[in-house]
């Protein structure tokens, strides 16, 4: 089982991941706007890589979103069904 952390990275990068794809961005045009590699980008959407902060705050500007608001969403517990 993933712990809690790895967990809350992979529901951060879907987000950036569903970001991308709503703007319609390929991962090259998303990877001349935060000077990383296209294959970069590939490995964390496909969870292969881990992202520093530093990756997550440059994908978080180019797509205009708030990491802090990111990071507050994938922390927040599924509700469970009863």
């Amino acid at each position: 089982m993933r712990d809690q952390h790895a967990l809350t990275v992979t529901k951060i990068v879907a987000a950036l991941r569903d970001e991308r794809k709503r703007l319609g961005w390929s991962y090259e045009t998303l990877a001349v706007a935060t000077d990383l590699s296209s294959s970069c980008i590939r490995h964390l959407e496909k969870d292969r890589a881990t992202p520093t902060l530093v990756t997550l705050l440059k994908l978080a500007t180019a797509l205009r979103l708030d990491l802090v608001k990111l990071l507050a969403a994938a922390r927040k517990p599924a509700h469970s069904r009863v």
